[in-house]
């Protein structure tokens, strides 16, 4: 919970190229098959996307390389153009206010990634190289909360008849669980 030496630093220093008012940033992780990539939501609904190559990544296999090699690597990063979110994203939330990405070892690809509009929140998945929601899974709805206990559970339930106004199913307050 200390800020590293030389930081913050301008995004036009790891990013060369971007400009405009950053809103959200969604960092994808490398796979096997895909690059690391960085998703940056701007004002106006637009997106561009930066692409590092695949070599630039780090790997617990393969012995580091010097810092001279890894900062040529990381300055050859790829900027795609902006992208008109309404445009090219149908049905895609915007503004996206924040974005995360988090593991999740029962996925195929380890990570689900998430985008926040206001106070919904949305799954996403990486398709190609845009982001797109993720298609609901009928089961979900069904599951229990692992996180609660039954006691928990009993007050939730006593809570939400009160409340006269559920949230909505993709609200902040749900996703937390915090009801």
């Amino acid at each position: 919970m200390v800020m590293e030496p030389g930081y913050p630093k301008p995004l036009a220093s790891e990013f060369p190229g971007l400009t405009g008012s950053i809103r959200a940033a969604l960092a994808v992780p490398a796979t096997m098959s895909r690059p690391e990539t960085v998703y940056f939501f701007k004002s106006g609904d637009i997106m561009q996307r930066f692409t590092f190559p695949l070599d630039s990544t780090p790997s617990c296999s393969i012995k580091p390389r010097s810092s001279a090699n890894r900062r040529f690597a990381r300055q050859a990063v790829l900027l795609s153009g902006e992208i008109n979110i309404k445009v090219s994203l149908k049905g895609f939330p915007t503004p996206v206010t924040s974005a995360l990405s988090m593991p999740s070892p029962q996925r195929s690809d380890l990570y689900e990634h998430y985008v926040f509009s206001g106070p919904l929140f949305f799954s996403v998945q990486i398709s190609g190289d845009l982001p797109a929601l993720a298609k609901p899974d009928p089961s979900a709805a069904f599951a229990p909360l692992p996180i609660l206990s039954p006691a928990a559970v009993a007050t939730h339930s006593a809570m939400a008849a009160q409340n006269a106004n559920p949230p909505l199913p993709n609200s902040i307050q749900v996703w937390l669980r915090c009801l």
